[in-house]
C-alpha cells in the first residue's frame, strides 16, 4: 500500500506535523541575524582599517592649543610633525609670539638645522634643543610633543588644553 503522506528530503512527516517549519523559520530568522552581524562586522572592521590608515598616512598632526584662564584669550593652532617630503621641527617664540617651525626637505637632501644648544630639563628629564627663529633668529625651544607645551605664554600658568585639529601631509 502507497503512503499518501507528503514526504521531501528535508523532514518527511515532521514537516507535515509544522516541525520543520517552525525549524526552517527560526534558521531563517538566525540566517538574517546572522547575516546582519556579518554586515555590521564587515563595517566596523572597515572603518577600524580606515581610521588607522589615515592617521599612518599622515604623518604630521595640527594641534589647536589654547589657554583656560578666564581673561588670558591664548589660542595657537600647532603643527607638530614631518610630512611625506619634509621634516620640521617648531616651538613657541617669545620675541614673536607665534608659534614657529623650522622645516628641511628629505628629497633634496637639505640637512637639519643645527640646534643652539642643547640642555637636559629638569622638569621633563629629557634632553631639549635649542634653534634660531627663522623670524627675529633669538632662540626658541623646540617642542616634539604638543604635550610638553602646557604653560600658557601669555599668562605664564599651566593650563594649556589643546585638541587635534587635523593632519597634513
Amino acid at each position: 500500500m502507497l503512503d499518501s503522506t507528503p514526504r521531501n528530503h528535508s523532514g518527511g512527516i515532521a514537516q507535515h506535523c509544522g516541525l520543520n517549519f517552525m525549524m526552517t523559520s527560526r534558521l531563517v530568522t538566525g540566517g538574517v541575524v546572522i547575516k546582519i552581524w556579518r554586515v555590521l562586522l564587515c563595517i566596523s572592521l572597515f572603518a577600524m582599517v580606515y581610521i588607522s590608515s589615515v592617521s599612518s598616512l599622515m604623518a604630521g598632526e595640527l594641534f589647536k592649543v589654547w589657554c583656560t584662564e578666564k581673561d588670558c584669550g591664548f589660542t595657537e593652532t600647532i603643527a607638530i610633525g614631518p610630512g611625506m617630503n619634509f621634516n620640521q621641527l617648531g616651538g613657541y617664540c617669545r620675541k614673536c609670539n607665534k608659534w614657529v617651525s623650522i622645516g628641511w626637505s628629505w628629497k633634496s637632501g637639505t640637512k637639519p638645522p643645527v640646534p643652539l644648544a642643547k640642555f637636559w630639563d629638569p622638569t621633563t628629564g629629557k634632553q631639549r634643543e635649542v634653534y634660531s627663529c627663522p623670524n627675529c633668529t633669538l632662540p626658541f625651544v623646540s617642542v616634539p610633543v604638543v604635550q610638553e607645551f602646557r604653560y600658557c605664554p601669555k599668562c605664564g600658568k599651566q593650563i594649556l588644553k589643546s585638541a587635534q585639529a587635523g593632519f597634513y601631509d
